[in-house]
């Protein structure tokens, strides 16, 4: 019941008249339930009458019928558009009071329009809204304009985020992670999002105790992390304080044409992971080769390191980033000859995996920035502009002529050579940088000058970050994805089995 309105007339002034409309954008069914009020002015209970039932848009019967929701011919959903405005013969209207029937008191305002979402709690409803305008003498319209709006819920819907799931060529192809892996979804309501409490998801189960629940409003996405080697499925739903659910989604689904079938969840395998960042690669012939390196290290050898292959493009969420390097002490990540790569996107991921004692050697075709935290570089230039880099060249070590490298194939992708920030700073104080190898002087027809730097090692460690791991870049590719391109002086993986028994196995 509606208490009424806060206005007491004037002798001699008229009181404003007020009008009411509704914007109803769909039609949910079409069953009415005519109500009659013995004092709809005043709010007073209304019983209900009969039942009717009428096609759509149809005009409702004259008789019978004492109030029909003011002619209103559907129920709607609980976000509503409601419009007014108000008349006044002696005057002007200056505002408006309105209440709905789950209100305990009036609400004043000078707008003539609103979006409303009706707290619906059960799947349907009756409710009244009331507006009455306000004139320039106080005086408040005594007969407000009134509606009753049947309201059907609506049940919410939950979707994946876009892209947040992986896009592959060939749904038939396994899709690969580590024990981490994060869902990301959106949820809509046409009632509201407000009215959306709950998101449950289930791994694997979907019977009724296998569903953890989480706030809707506090939480879009959810980490799962400790998953069991193997195959798997995840399941999430919505819903809504009126009980109704969303259809369930999966991932994956096979009914997703641009998603994967399967998804198996990889052991971490050692303590060494390959980071395969080639996805133009075709049948993984650098990544049998860089195999056959590791496979062949003192201390490491066959299944005693894991493989990350990225595919396109990264885990969608930088958690998932983060947490796949985490289980590693030591990573070798390599880049494509040509095409896709996604080092430079992981530089938050790498940085934390370095400052948090992790060791990096990093094989990459193309430097894309200068501004790597992992791998501060004052500046880089093209060795060859041309995009040609002849077999016979040398590559210079630092460290021994025994571990000098020679191109054995045409590189036909332009090289950088690169100058570290690090280099000449104080090693007491800071981080250190070692050139580890040089490009041998220009010879009839080179473009470049001098013995370029084309690999380097950066040591983080320092006394604000003593934890931290070592990074070794190289900028010329040791492998094109047909064949390998530093053999002509033995075998170039040499280079890459000193750098781990010297600088990380330690």
């Amino acid at each position: 019941m509606f208490e009424e309105l806060p206005s007491q007339p004037a002798l001699g002034l008229l009181r404003p008249e007020t009008y009411l409309s509704i914007s109803s954008q769909s039609v949910i069914y079409v069953r009415i339930d005519s109500i009659v009020c013995a004092d709809l002015t005043s709010m007073t209970e209304c019983d209900t009458a009969r039942t009717y039932y009428f096609e759509a848009d149809t005009a409702l019967p004259a008789e019978g019928l004492d109030t029909v929701f003011n002619a209103l011919q559907t129920v709607l959903a609980s976000q509503q558009t409601l419009h007014w405005w108000g008349e006044d013969s002696d005057g002007e209207v200056v505002g408006y009071r309105y209440r709905w029937s789950t209100d305990t008191a009036w609400t004043y305002t000078t707008e003539e329009s609103r979006e409303f979402v009706v707290p619906i709690r059960t799947a349907f409803d009756l409710f009244t809204f009331a507006v009455a305008a306000v004139d320039n003498d106080s005086l408040t319209d005594e007969t407000p304009a009134t509606i009753v709006l049947p309201v059907q819920n609506s049940p919410p819907e939950i979707g994946f985020r876009f892209r947040s799931n992986p896009i592959v060529p060939d749904p038939s192809a396994e899709y690969t992670t580590f024990p981490t892996r994060t869902f990301v979804w959106d949820i809509t309501d046409s009632d509201g999002l407000e009215t959306v409490d709950s998101v449950f998801y289930a791994l694997d189960d979907t019977s009724a105790g296998a569903w953890l629940a989480l706030s809707a409003a506090a939480h879009s996405s959810v980490t799962l992390t400790n998953l069991t080697p193997g195959l798997h499925t995840f399941y999430v739903k919505t819903q809504d304080i009126a009980g109704a659910e969303s259809p369930i989604i999966q991932f994956p689904d096979s009914l997703d044409e641009a998603g994967p079938n399967t998804w198996r969840v990889l052991p971490v395998v050692g303590n060494i992971v390959i980071v395969d960042d080639f996805h133009q690669d075709n049948g993984n012939v650098a990544l049998a080769w860089y195999r056959s390196i590791f496979d062949t290290i003192p201390g490491i050898g066959p299944g005693n390191y894991s493989v990350w292959e990225i595919g396109r493009e990264l885990p969608f969420s930088e958690t998932d980033i983060t947490a796949t390097l985490g289980y590693f002490e030591h990573a070798y990540w390599y880049t494509g000859y040509t095409g896709i790569e996604t080092y430079n996107a992981a530089s938050n991921a790498i940085n934390r995996f370095v400052l948090n004692g992790g060791n990096l050697f990093i094989n990459v075709t193309e430097i894309k920035d200068t501004s790597f935290f992992w791998f501060p570089l004052s500046s880089t230039s093209a060795i060859n502009p041309t995009g040609r880099l002849l077999p016979g060249k040398v590559l210079n070590s630092a460290l021994s002529p025994s571990l000098n490298l020679e191109i054995s194939a045409l590189i036909a992708v332009r090289i950088r050579s690169f100058e570290s920030l690090a280099a000449g700073i104080d090693p007491v104080d800071g981080p250190t940088f070692e050139v580890l190898y040089r490009l041998e002087p220009p010879q009839d027809g080179d473009l470049w000058t001098g013995e370029p730097v084309v690999a380097g090692e950066y040591d983080h460690r320092a006394p604000l970050t003593p934890e931290a791991g070592k990074v070794i870049f190289f900028s010329v590719p040791f492998h094109s994805g047909g064949i390998p391109l530093l053999e002509g002086n033995g075998s170039g993986g040499k280079f890459i089995s000193w750098a781990f028994r010297n600088r990380f196995l330690q």
